[in-house]
């Protein structure tokens, strides 16, 4: 899957949400990459890939997290619970209601 740079251009056009003012993202950007070994995603581009699923709904997650194993998702849920952010567990994105199309940081889990 990729973002093509008019999907970027709309997605930056697209006015602010509350959660794009989360304070404590950068905190827990560092918090998570320093504590689990999977991929921890807060750039642009990453964070577009999963703002939506088979859906009509779209919604910037605040980061995406791809735990390799459980001490991952111990990890990422204690980071998140130090600096009160929120977390979606995702699966493959194949929900046509929007329950995947949230702000908070998405812990997916393949």
């Amino acid at each position: 899957m990729s973002v093509t740079s008019n999907q970027i251009a709309e997605l930056l056009r697209q006015p602010k949400l509350d959660h794009e003012g989360f304070a404590a993202h950068r905190e827990l950007e560092a918090r998570l990459k320093a504590t689990i070994r999977g991929e921890v995603q807060f750039d642009l581009a990453s964070r577009a890939l999963y703002a939506a699923d088979a859906s009509n709904y779209r919604q910037l997650p605040v980061g995406v997290i791809l735990p390799r194993d459980a001490a991952d998702v111990e990890a990422a849920v204690a980071a998140c619970r130090a600096v009160g952010a929120a977390i979606l567990p995702s699966g493959a994105g194949t929900s046509v209601a929007g329950q995947t199309a949230r702000a908070e940081p998405e812990l997916l889990c393949p």
